[in-house]
Order: C-alpha cells, then sequence, then structure tokens
C-alpha cells in the first residue's frame, strides 16, 4: 500500500504503472490553470416545483512529466494555487496519491481503496441479513420496523472498515461511529416497543 511506500530513488522509472512497484514517484509539475463550479440535482415534489442542493467543485490543472490532468482539489489548495505555480505530484502504480502546492497537501485515493468501500458495505449488508436469519430462524421478520436499523448499521461497519484499514479524519471516525451507534440504538429499542 502505498502510504508506507518509501519515495523512489532520484530518476527511477518505477511508480510509473506496474504491478511489481514499492515505491511512490515524486514528479515536478506546474499550475497550468484552475476552475471550480457546482455540481446540482434537482427534486421535484409534484406541488412546489422541488428542490435544487448543489455542491461545489474545485481543480486545478496540473503538467508534470509524460502527463497533464484536472485534479480535484478543497477550496483551500484552489485559493492558494496559481498558474504557473510549482507543485509536487506523486504517483503510485500511475495513479496520483497526492498533490503539493505552495506548502498546502491534497491526497487522493486509489481506484483500488475506492472499490474496497462498496465491498465492504455489501458484506456487512449481506452479513447483517444472514446473522438476523439465522438469529430469528425468520427471514420475514427481515422487514419488520425494527430492521431497518440494520440498512444503515451495514454503510456504517463498511466505513469503519474502510477507515481501520486506509486511515481517515477524526472528524469520519466521529461521524461514522455516531451514525453506526445511532442505527444499533434503533434496532435496540424498536425491539423493546
Amino acid at each position: 500500500m502505498y502510504l508506507d511506500a518509501p519515495v523512489c530513488e532520484a530518476g527511477s522509472q518505477r511508480g510509473s504503472g506496474g504491478d511489481d512497484e514499492a515505491c511512490v514517484r515524486r514528479e515536478a509539475g506546474t499550475v497550468l490553470d484552475r476552475r471550480k463550479g457546482e455540481h446540482c440535482s434537482h427534486t421535484y415534489d409534484g406541488t412546489n416545483g422541488g428542490s435544487t442542493t448543489c455542491t461545489p467543485y474545485y481543480d486545478v490543472k496540473v503538467r508534470w512529466p509524460g502527463r497533464t490532468a484536472w485534479l480535484s482539489v478543497d477550496s483551500e489548495m484552489y485559493d492558494k494555487a496559481k498558474a504557473g505555480d510549482r507543485t509536487e505530484v506523486r504517483l503510485w502504480q500511475g495513479e496520483v496519491v497526492k498533490l503539493k502546492v505552495r506548502g498546502h497537501t491534497h491526497s487522493y485515493l486509489t481506484s483500488s481503496q475506492e472499490g474496497v468501500i462498496w465491498w465492504l458495505t455489501v458484506g456487512c449488508l449481506i452479513l447483517a441479513t444472514g446473522a438476523w436469519g439465522a438469529i430469528s430462524g425468520r427471514l420475514s421478520g427481515l422487514f419488520a420496523f425494527p430492521n431497518f436499523g440494520w440498512l444503515f448499521v451495514a454503510p456504517g461497519v463498511g466505513v469503519l472498515g474502510f477507515m481501520a484499514l486506509f486511515g481517515g479524519p477524526l472528524w469520519a471516525w466521529g461521524f461514522t461511529i455516531l451514525w453506526t451507534g445511532f442505527a444499533v440504538f434503533w434496532i435496540v429499542s424498536a425491539w423493546r416497543f
């Protein structure tokens, strides 16, 4: 995994895409441009016309030897980055895993890491369903009101597993623990009524 991998030696071609690479390659780059905007979705409710929800995005266009790409960044890095700024791009098996501009660092998940969270969630949902069937002896009870909490436990456990494997910020740990704890509380308290 790249988080514990050493930086490749100067001049090494490792880190460029092969499966046997055990180091992260550093490349000097340049900021070419930047852009920001919003991704919006509109929900219709049938009477009042609905509502629109927008999420801002921030990108910088970076060039390094052999490649140019738009990379998503947070608003702080977007504000600091200017066209012509020198950057450091870190590559793991050909994928960008870190970008440094003006002392600010932004990390990226590899495609394999992004895929793991969905498998963990699906696996936890299947295990929760199987556990319910084994404990209760009847799968028909799975759709009872108290058991809808399992639908919230599975993603919470999946995210916790992902962060245990790959790390995560403290706020994400806290939110996920609260989310999963609430779902477990729902199940326990709903069965008491």
